[in-house]
């Protein structure tokens, strides 16, 4: 009778997790948010295991180490905190892991002997672990016990995976839409400049574009002519150009950060007009050096600062400018040619 009534709550409580992990699963994948998908992992292993003190460190690939994402119990102030050591990742095949397996880590949280790691991952990323530490729990964690969290950590990789894919989706598409209103930015741009007779005019619009599609009123745009270089455009610069040779930052051979101009220099005297160049324009707070080309020749340089609101401008807002600063070069040559047209006739 006694065998009988065990086998019956064994089989009660297996529905029961059975219940809980598809009921999981569909929460997680409808909620697509990460925190969502890390707390309800560590809050769920807590009530199943009867635990006070977890942690999900996940794994960032790009710098070789772990943050500590979500903790509880003596874990809740170390999140944020980063975890230099790294495994052997193409040798973590199991599901759960002890501290004979994993010394370092297990050092690095100053995890018991007792405590366990489960694997956080898909069949094809690693994404990270729980690890729980029983303390205060009397007995050991069962094998029922166990394969339940392993499982669950199965349900939440897979969404964690989910979430991560559809979270990068999202990222593009802002990607494609910024770019769409780029073009259509610069298609109507395009045809206004194409209407002027100035190069004035286009000065003033190149600077109001600037400052009504980027958010940016920092910048110096300088022109070539004749084989002199000009200031065509300035904006928020506080002192006037240095005295040194303008000419230089047309050899810059590509768009680069200011600080790494002076890298650059061909000789003494055109590293030290650069480096000149360079604290200037750090000064002025402009962070970045764009080369104008046309038909293989550089005739505008464009220094860009920040955005007004503080934040760093961004690569692809990088081609905006590069494009918009190309469609003026060509304009302005096209404005030259047809008042040598005029004076001509």
């Amino acid at each position: 009778m006694n065998e009988s009534s065990s086998n019956d709550r064994a089989l009660q409580l297996g529905r029961f997790e059975q219940r809980t992990l598809l009921e999981t699963g569909r929460d997680l994948i409808e909620s697509q948010d990460p925190e969502f998908i890390l707390n309800n992992l560590l809050l769920i292993s807590l009530g199943k295991l009867r635990v006070s003190s977890a942690c999900i460190i996940v794994h960032r690939p790009g710098e070789d180490r772990y943050v500590i994402s979500k903790g509880k119990g003596r874990f809740s102030h170390l999140e944020g905190q980063m975890l230099t050591h790294e495994p052997e990742i193409g040798s973590l095949k199991k599901g759960v892991y002890h501290s004979s397996e994993l010394p370092e880590l297990f050092e690095g949280l100053e995890l018991s002997k007792d405590a366990v790691m489960f694997h956080l991952r898909t069949s094809t990323h690693h994404i990270g672990f729980l690890c729980i530490e029983p303390t205060f729990r009397s007995e050991a964690i069962t094998t029922q016990e166990q394969d339940f969290i392993e499982n669950l950590c199965l349900i939440t990789s897979a969404t964690l995976s989910s979430s991560r894919m559809f979270e990068e989706l999202k990222k593009i598409n802002r990607r494609l839409d910024r770019k769409v209103h780029d073009l259509d930015s610069l298609f109507e741009l395009s045809k206004d400049f194409n209407q002027m007779q100035s190069i004035d005019e286009l000065s003033r619009t190149m600077k109001f574009a600037l400052l009504g599609q980027l958010f940016v009123n920092r910048f110096l745009f300088l022109f070539k002519e004749g084989g002199q270089a000009r200031v065509l455009v300035q904006s928020g610069l506080q002192m006037k150009a240095l005295e040194h040779n303008p000419l230089v930052l047309f050899d810059i051979p590509r768009v680069m950060a200011v600080e790494t101009m002076a890298e650059f220099g061909g000789d003494n005297s055109s590293t030290d007009e650069l480096e000149a160049w360079a604290t200037y324009l750090s000064q002025q707070k402009i962070h970045y050096v764009l080369p104008v080309e046309s038909q293989g020749e550089t005739l505008g340089v464009i220094g860009i600062g920040n955005k007004s609101t503080g934040q760093a401008i961004a690569v692809d807002e990088l081609d905006f400018v590069l494009s918009l600063a190309n469609l003026v070069v060509l304009n302005i040559k096209r404005i030259q040619l047809l008042q040598e047209q005029l004076l001509n006739q």
